[in-house]
C-alpha cells in the first residue's frame, strides 16, 4: 500500500503521481491523508481506482502561521502508516512517500528485498535519513519504531527540524533492534534517471525548476501511458 499526504497547495502533483502508481502498480492501494482540499478534489481522486481511502482534515490556514502548518502536514507520517496499519489489516508493507513524485518503474524488487527486513529508509548520513521515502512492513517492532518517530516528530525540539532529523534519530535509536534495508536514490531520484523507481522534484533546484521538472513529469507520463 501507498500512502500520500499532501495539502491544497500540492494538489496539482497529485494526480500525475496517482496515475503513474496505477500504470507501474495497478493492483497497489493508494491510501491519501489530504489537508483542506476542496470538495471538487476530493471527488477527482477518488475517481483513481488504485485510490481505497481519503482523509482529509481541514486546517485553518494564516499566512503568518504556514511554515508551522507545513511543519505539522510533514509531522504525520508516522500517525498515517500506523493508522492504515490499524485500517487494512490485509496488507503487510507500507510505502510513505511525498507527492510530488512520478513513478517510472514498478516496486517488485523493492517488495522482494522488503521480505527480509522490517524499514526501508533512504539514508544519508548519521543525522539525515531521507523522509520523501519510507517503506515499513507490519509486526511489533515496526509499530514500537512508528510511535517512537511520531513521538519525536510531534513531542519535542524536532518538530521544528521536520522529519528528517527525528527520523534519523529514530533510525539511531533502533539500528540492531529491527533490520533496516538502506535504500538508494533510485527511490527518491531528483536526476530523474530512467533506471530509477520514483523521481522526485523536492528542492531540486540543481536539477531544474518545479515548472521544468512538472514538464518532464508530463512526457514522462504520457509516455508510459502508451507503453
Amino acid at each position: 500500500m501507498i500512502l500520500i499526504y499532501f495539502d491544497n497547495r500540492y494538489y496539482q502533483y497529485a494526480p500525475v503521481y496517482i496515475k503513474s502508481i496505477e500504470i507501474n502498480e495497478p493492483n497497489e492501494k493508494v491510501f491519501i491523508q489530504g489537508y483542506n482540499l476542496s470538495d471538487k478534489q476530493v471527488k477527482h481522486l477518488k475517481s483513481y481506482r488504485n485510490v481505497v481511502a481519503i482523509n482529509n482534515e481541514s486546517l485553518k490556514q494564516n499566512r503568518a502561521k504556514m511554515d508551522r502548518l507545513e511543519h505539522y502536514i510533514i509531522n504525520q507520517k508516522a500517525k498515517q502508516i500506523l493508522e492504515a496499519f490499524d485500517r487494512f489489516p490485509d496488507e503487510n508493507l507500507f510505502i510513505i512517500t511525498d507527492v510530488d513524485m512520478l513513478m517510472v518503474n514498478p516496486l517488485r524488487q523493492l517488495r522482494e528485498d522488503m521480505k527480509m527486513y522490517d524499514v526501508g529508509v533512504v539514508w544519508v548520513a548519521d543525522k539525515k535519513v531521507m523522509g520523501g521515502f519510507v517503506a515499513v512492513k507490519r509486526n511489533k517492532r515496526t509499530r514500537e519504531f512508528l510511535e517512537s518517530w511520531d513521538h519525536l516528530m510531534t513531542k519535542g525540539r524536532y518538530f521544528y527540524n521536520k522529519d528528517q532529523p527525528a527520523l534519523a534519530k529514530t533510525f539511531s535509536n533502533y539500528r540492531g533492534k529491527i533490520d533496516f534495508l538502506l535504500l538508494t536514490r533510485q527511490y527518491l531520484d531528483q536526476a530523474s534517471n530512467y533506471d530509477s523507481f520514483i523521481w522526485s522534484s523536492h528542492k531540486v533546484k540543481s536539477f531544474g525548476t518545479k515548472r521544468q521538472k512538472g514538464h518532464q513529469y508530463d512526457t514522462k507520463l504520457k509516455k508510459m501511458m502508451k507503453r
